[in-house]
């Protein structure tokens, strides 16, 4: 892991390739990181009571109930299930079969294992949500840069990481725990905003947690 002394970015270096990472998820990431091939109703009402604080911080700015919204590595879709609780109409895709099985047949939602670029740009979404995922992507401006064409005018891009200043559960304040071979990047609110606005966004609102909120800067 190193830092860049131009911008402070803190990146692992050197990083496996794409198709490494892609094995790692389909076939480790859940067991090693989580403990469990498949989710039980324990890590299930902890990643919505996640959904709760998700969506805690939204509503205050901006209207859930009515709106479409995706979340990009959406597991098993607990935080989707309490916006669906909330009056949201909700989609989720993944990469991890089982997990996606434990949400559709548990509780009825519509989560498909695809990635983001198998969706057709169709300005569809209200909102999109990245919670603990940009980390872990190899190539994060591609992402955004595709985005842009699954939002609709005036939709909104919200991105949850963990925060390099501000380390949270479960790293318990200590930033050497959050080290690990899943993440590639290690963001403060600075180093993600060089990010997402160098692929064309303004940032509404943000903290050092670090939990942000975007616009497609020619859409405001």
């Amino acid at each position: 892991v190193a830092i860049c002394r131009d911008c402070g970015l803190v990146q692992a270096n050197p990083r496996m390739t794409e198709e490494s990472y892609q094995h790692f998820y389909n076939d480790g990431h859940r067991r090693l990181y989580v403990g469990l091939e498949t989710p039980d109703h324990a890590y299930f009402e902890g990643r919505y009571r996640a959904g709760k604080a998700t969506f805690d911080f939204l509503s205050k700015h901006m209207e859930i109930s009515g709106k479409r919204i995706l979340e990009v590595g959406c597991g098993s879709g607990a935080i989707l299930k309490y916006l669906h609780d909330s009056g949201a109409t909700v989609k989720g895709i993944d990469l991890s079969q089982d997990y996606l099985d434990h949400g559709r047949e548990r509780y009825h939602l519509d989560l498909t294992n695809t990635n983001l670029f198998d969706l057709p740009d169709n300005h569809e979404f209200d909102l999109i949500i990245y919670s603990d995922v940009l980390e872990h992507i190899l190539e994060p401006s591609i992402h955004l840069d595709k985005i842009k064409g699954l939002l609709k005018k005036d939709g909104m891009l919200y991105i949850k990481v963990p925060g390099t200043k501000n380390i949270l559960r479960p790293y318990l304040g200590d930033f050497l725990k959050s080290l690990q071979n899943a993440h590639v990047c290690y963001y403060s609110l600075t180093t993600l905003r060089n990010l997402v606005e160098s692929c064309g966004y303004s940032m509404e609102q943000g903290d050092e947690v670090v939990r942000s909120l975007w616009k497609v800067a020619n859409s405001i």
